[in-house]
């Protein structure tokens, strides 16, 4: 079963270049395992919700120590 895609191809660049920014910051030590786990959840809510505007600037706002 399919559903139509709710993001466009340049948010889920987005979303997995954020995605890619929070481990590195875990790899390095930057951030904890939980911060990453949640930060990455929020946006993973923020999709599920449909609430764009959470999805696009958190990832754009986020920054590791």
């Amino acid at each position: 079963m399919s559903r139509p895609q709710i993001l466009s191809n340049a948010e889920i660049h987005g979303i997995d270049s954020f995605v890619a920014k929070v481990l590195d910051a875990y790899k390095d030590g930057r951030v904890s395992r939980q911060d990453a786990v949640l930060a990455i959840g929020h946006v993973t809510v923020a999709v599920d919700q449909g609430n764009a505007t959470e999805y696009v600037n958190f990832p754009a706002n986020w920054s590791a120590p």
